[in-house]
């Protein structure tokens, strides 16, 4: 009797995961979802959160024409845990990475966002800084979930701005003209052009596209221009923090306007946050309010 009862209720169980899934992927048949996260980027960053000096024209249309998540909090203050939590679901109380470390990766029993992508019927990729699982581990965004990937799979390394070479998937790609310290192909701007990329491809199923942007952190003397700042009075680093953010801002925008071109604005959830909050390195983020009405620092 008692086994009988288990075997029902495993029944019951399966036939209960089976419709859930099939509702969710007859929901999810033409919606496509893009999630951009940005590394160290403070609430008061934007124009759109009270910014007066770094000019964010792109984000600030997004948030304009969207939804704002003025109480939303990022699931930790660095990077490694909060990217966790975001792709896992779990708070740092039970998520595996509780903080950065180069050799932190995900096990892979846990499931991530992207697998639960997949069996909702989608599409999946990443492009840009992953920070859960370097090569050789079983936490790489391909064991994770994610059908396609490219960019940094290291924390540390996604500080070097003009790498030797980026991961395709699990393979290291060399960057031609980035070899032997060679500063010539500037990695946000080859993530961008992936990720642009991959919207122009003809696809039968809809897509979770997640594009994370090392940008504002890192080394600071590596954004390529000063532009549109180079006149400004101000101090040379938070002229560059300033570059950085702008630069990123023109990113989201590269990647909404093909999104436009392509006809895929009205199905498709365009998400973008910041991983924490901002940084110090090098910089001092009371110069731009980048806390705005919040106190502390990242980490």
């Amino acid at each position: 009797r008692s086994n009988a009862w288990a075997e029902y209720k495993a029944h019951l169980r399966q036939n209960l995961l089976l419709a859930n899934r099939q509702s969710r992927v007859k929901a999810c048949q033409n919606i496509n979802v893009i999630l951009i996260v940005i590394d160290d980027l403070g609430y008061g960053d934007l124009g759109v959160y009270g910014q007066e000096k770094i000019k964010t024209p792109n984000i600030d249309l997004l948030a304009q024409t969207g939804v704002k998540y003025t109480n939303y909090y990022a699931g930790s203050s660095v990077g490694v845990p909060s990217h966790c939590t975001l792709l896992t679901g779990m708070h740092t109380g039970h998520c595996r990475l509780r903080g950065n470390s180069e050799n932190a990766h995900l096990p892979a029993g846990d499931v991530t966002l992207a697998e639960a992508m997949l069996m909702a019927g989608l599409d999946t990729a990443v492009f840009g800084s992953w920070k859960l699982g370097d090569e050789n581990t079983p936490g790489t965004p391909i064991k994770q979930g994610f059908q396609e990937s490219y960019g940094y799979l290291n924390l540390l390394r996604s500080r070097d701005y003009y790498p030797n070479y980026l991961f395709r998937n699990d393979e290291r790609q060399p960057i031609p003209g980035n070899q032997n310290n060679g500063p010539e192909n500037y990695s946000l701007d080859l993530v961008v052009e992936e990720a642009v990329d991959y919207l122009r491809r003809p696809r039968r199923r809809p897509f979770f596209m997640m594009v994370s942007l090392a940008p504002p952190r890192g080394d600071l003397d590596d954004v390529p221009s000063l532009e549109p700042y180079t006149g400004e009075d101000w101090p040379r680093e938070q002229k560059q923090y300033a570059a950085m953010i702008s630069r990123v801002d023109e990113a989201v925008g590269e990647i909404l306007d093909e999104l436009y071109h392509r006809d895929m604005k009205e199905n498709t959830v365009v998400v973008l946050t910041s991983d924490n909050g901002p940084h110090k390195e090098g910089v001092n983020p009371e110069y731009f309010n980048s806390n705005g009405p919040f106190n502390g620092i990242k980490g």
